[in-house]
């Protein structure tokens, strides 16, 4: 299903012309996008991004489109080591001396820009981040991974987005959800079904 295709959908599904709703269906498939790559690690969101930590600086930034961390890791001398996460609080229980520094063993996600690493990095090395991140939005790119393979799973989060906007029945909205639900379901065997035949986009 493409862009198009999608908000046609969306407005004869909710059966709503108006000039208010019609405006804002752009923003209820970006927020039926971000609920459904919420929910799942799929292929279409995984990225990578190298950065270099900053001598005696405890703090990494991380890209903005980040929704969720798979793996970090140092380079040294082509090396990669991992670089482990932790909870909230290990690093300032672990290394509570800021002025201790060395190759960061340990992160910690510290806020929606950052990760907290530990040790403290002693030089400028080297690091690699795969992630989960927010791919282009079909409203911007007109075709995406997603609306060619899940197309119904994108059509009723947009709905149920739209429905929301809308105020509608409490009922009816109940049925937008169960059968985003059910295209959950479809979505999960299908990705659990990669996974056993060895594809690396294995549901977290």
């Amino acid at each position: 299903m493409n862009y198009t295709a999608l908000k046609a959908a969306i407005t004869s599904f909710l059966n709503n012309t108006e000039a208010e709703f019609t405006a804002d269906r752009d923003t209820f498939i970006k927020l039926g996008e971000r609920r459904i790559y919420t929910n799942f690690e799929l292929p279409a969101a995984e990225k990578n991004a190298t950065s270099t930590t900053t001598q005696s600086d405890r703090f990494l930034s991380i890209p903005a489109d980040v929704i969720s961390i798979s793996t970090l890791s140092t380079v040294i001398s082509n090396v990669h080591a991992p670089i482990r996460q932790k909870g909230k609080g290990f690093i300032r229980e672990a290394y509570p001396d800021t002025s201790s520094t060395g190759t960061p063993l340990f992160y910690e996600v510290y806020d929606h820009n950052s990760v907290q690493l530990g040790p403290v990095p002693n030089a400028s090395i080297s690091v690699e981040l795969t992630y989960q991140g927010v791919p282009t939005s079909i409203v911007s790119a007109a075709t995406t991974w997603l609306g060619d393979n899940f197309e119904h799973l994108l059509l009723y989060a947009s709905m149920a987005e739209g429905y929301i906007f809308m105020k509608g029945d409490a009922d009816l909205l109940a049925q937008y959800e169960a059968r985003y639900s059910e295209e959950v379901l479809k979505v999960d065997a299908n990705v659990v079904k990669k996974a056993a035949g060895g594809n690396r986009y294995e549901r977290a």
